[in-house]
């Protein structure tokens, strides 16, 4: 009787929290993933803003910034870019156990989602629960190993917690849309907590736009068009709007109050703000016309092929693309009642992401892929199900394919032992000389991770980092202009340009170099008024490279040997041959992989 009870208690048990299992599993495989150091492209600098309380780059994502602030204020793991990669983690992982959740509620009322007259056989489909249980699991892993959201647990980013916002929105609306099939009756405060998380969505990325077509359908499809509909949507509007506002107006207290770092001009002023909020930067890089809409719709089907230029086994969802195309088939086609949902929120997210002109496009798509996981999920269930005899070894089939891209993925998208970006960003500003102005266009490798460095823990704050692209701006960095009275006067004077400025910039002559003397020190040129020879220089630090390199790590690994070559080549200028003959050597043997200059190579054999 005892163990009978207990064995009671143990199945209760799982049932209710099966989803959180599953969640801790996704956390520990995160965690064992997720960077110890800064990652690329907007890491560094959102990793900053986190740290300090700063202003990030419009639209500022006032709620990410003071979320992870108070949350590194948390004794919890060291160094602090570690415990602020493992919030992405955390984040990832309750999306899943909301997706879990999301997929278990609609499985549990499968039949409502049908017209009982035309698909008799779907709506008489029933789940037991042990079944809902496994493809609802199935689900949550499906999305939590994808490629584009597993990136996003191994450094920080604004995407984990927007798409944590999103599973909770879209666990309410279906919800929502589940008690109207049912024909129960809708308490009002369910619309107000959809209310408040559009709100705090909106306060950290205006890709909840994507839901907003959607909301407002199921709004007035559960609600009738009357004025007591009416009067409730704009208290909800209300509400929202007051939340996403207080937080955005909290961003322009905050930069009056002088933080220790902001991305250009501070929102210190309501019309600064809105032209921050709305992004006004960023307007040019929308409905840019048919090509932009063509490469990056071809970016997208990219990312769900199996091409190999994704650098990943199987792409997006590996050999779950197969039924991710047939679930939507099957929503689109015999889930009349949630088509109309689908069909606005991935109209809309292409709408927006296919007509925004950027490299770094993928995350936009995150709202799509999570709606792709779920009508994966939707589709195995109604597989598995009707194959009963097929059950165990379908279900058993679809989790060994989970664990076997889990395992093809693992060694490609771990970042726990890479430092090399950190060691780049470091080693670049080690080597400038104090109280010295550096001009870069490098933001992904560069200019983001040095301010973690700078205004997070304080490494070379005396270095000015300065994008040369915003240089001519009236509004960027108007304390330094101030400090050397215009551009043209900062650039009189001696400073140093990284490797991406010399080459994209005065290598195709987009640069004035005026009667400067280009002079390789470390990984920088020095644009010097002495044409002098100058023997201020130390060979870069090797980097920590992985054995197996990436793109970013290749980029990295050629450009230091070529900076240590280009200083070779200024040693031979001045007759220095024994010292350009040591700095040719050095590179033949740590970057063994670089190809010297065959002009140069005679100088080896001297």
């Amino acid at each position: 009787m005892k163990t009978e009870n207990q064995s009671k208690i143990l199945y209760s048990f799982f049932f209710k929290s099966y989803h959180i299992l599953a969640g801790i599993l996704i956390f520990v495989i995160y965690f064992l993933t997720t960077s110890r150091s800064i990652g690329e492209i907007d890491s560094g600098e959102l990793a900053a803003v986190q740290a300090t309380w700063g202003i990030a780059h419009p639209t500022g994502y006032p709620l990410f910034a003071i979320t992870g602030y108070l949350y590194s204020k948390l004794p919890i793991a060291e160094p602090l870019i570690f415990q602020l990669n493992l919030l992405q983690c955390i984040f990832n992982a309750l999306t899943a156990m909301m997706l879990i959740k999301i997929v278990e509620n609609i499985l549990l009322n499968f039949k409502f989602f049908f017209n009982e007259k035309r698909f008799s056989a779907f709506s008489e489909i029933k789940f037991n629960r042990w079944t809902i249980a496994v493809i609802s699991v199935i689900g949550g892993l499906t999305y939590a190993f994808s490629i584009t959201f597993w990136k996003q647990a191994t450094r920080v980013e604004v995407y984990s917690l927007q798409m944590f916002l999103t599973s909770l929105i879209l666990y309410l609306l279906v919800d929502v849309l589940i008690t109207k099939l049912k024909s129960e009756p809708l308490a009002s405060k369910k619309w107000y907590l959809i209310a408040v998380l559009i709100g705090l969505a909106f306060s950290n990325h205006l890709m909840t736009l994507y839901l907003l077509p959607a909301t407002i359908y199921l709004f007035f499809l559960v609600n009738r068009t009357d004025k007591k509909s009416i009067l409730l949507f704009a208290k909800l509007l209300l509400v929202s709007f007051s939340i996403a506002f207080f937080f955005y107006l909290l961003m322009m207290f905050r930069a009056q109050s002088n933080p220790e770092f902001t991305f250009m001009n501070e929102p210190k002023s309501f019309p600064a703000l809105i032209d921050y909020v709305r992004g006004k930067y960023y307007e040019s890089k929308m409905f840019q016309g048919p090509e932009s809409f063509r490469q990056q719709t071809l970016q997208f089907l990219n990312i769900l092929s199996f091409s190999k230029q994704t650098g990943f086994t199987g792409g997006e969802f590996g050999f779950f693309i197969l039924t991710v195309f047939s679930g939507l088939i099957f929503v689109i086609s015999f889930m009349k009642r949630l088509r109309m949902f689908y069909f606005l929120i991935i109209a809309t997210s292409l709408f927006f992401v296919l007509n925004y002109s950027i490299p770094d496009i993928d995350e936009y798509f995150l709202v799509i892929f999570l709606l792709f996981s779920i009508a994966s999920t939707i589709i195995i269930g109604v597989l598995v199900t009707v194959s009963k005899r097929l059950q165990p070894i379908l279900l058993a089939t679809f989790l060994a394919i989970i664990f076997l891209q889990l395992y093809l993925n693992f060694p490609d998208i771990d970042r726990s032992n890479d430092y090399v970006i950190e060691d780049y960003a470091r080693e670049v500003l080690n080597n400038i000389p104090p109280d010295r102005i550096l001009i870069t266009s490098d933001w992904s490798l560069f200019a983001a991770p040095s301010f973690f460095l700078q205004y997070a823990l304080g490494y070379r704050k005396d270095v000015e980092v300065l994008g040369v692209e915003m240089l001519p701006l009236p509004y960027y960095k108007i304390d330094v202009k101030k400090k050397y009275g215009s551009v043209e006067n900062l650039l009189k004077n001696d400073y140093y340009i990284t490797f991406d400025v010399f080459k994209d910039y005065i290598k195709k002559g987009k640069y004035n170099l005026g009667n400067k003397t280009l002079i390789p020190e470390g990984l920088c040129f020095r644009m010097s008024n002495d044409s002098s020879y100058s023997a201020n220089y130390i060979i870069p630090k090797k980097m920590r490279f992985l054995t197996k390199r990436k793109i970013f790590h290749e980029y990295i690994y050629h450009l230091t040997g070529f900076m240590i070559e280009a200083r070779a080549r200024y040693e031979i200028e001045h007759g220095k041959i024994d010292k350009a003959k040591y700095l040719l050597s050095f590179i033949e043997k740590e970057y063994h992989d670089y190809l010297i200059n065959p002009e140069l190579r005679p100088y080896l054999n001297r």
